[in-house]
């Protein structure tokens, strides 16, 4: 969504057919999100669950509360690479 030239108005629309679409993608991203995270951080104790499931919630919340503010997009673009680069930096340690 965010790669679109209509983003903007995608992510502030409240219709419920778009919510209902918004969430069908939450639901693929979170699929997508637990598949690269299990890649990125292989381990099947309740450790290495626990922390991916960490990451999948900072992730997944943390972009609802950089629109509080209402930025632009690249300002919200902005956020989520940061967001991006320091649970990448955090997998790596």
């Amino acid at each position: 969504m965010a790669a679109s030239e209509h983003s903007e108005e995608i992510m502030s629309a409240k219709s419920a057919d778009t919510a209902q679409e918004i969430q069908h993608v939450v639901r693929r991203l979170r699929t997508g999100l637990a598949t690269f995270l299990t890649e990125a951080s292989p381990g099947r104790g309740q450790a290495a669950s626990a922390r991916r499931a960490e990451w999948a919630e900072v992730l997944e919340l943390s972009p609802k509360g950089f629109k509080f503010d209402t930025p632009a997009v690249a300002g919200y673009r902005r956020r989520l690479t940061t967001l991006a680069r320091s649970v990448a930096a955090d997998i790596d340690a």
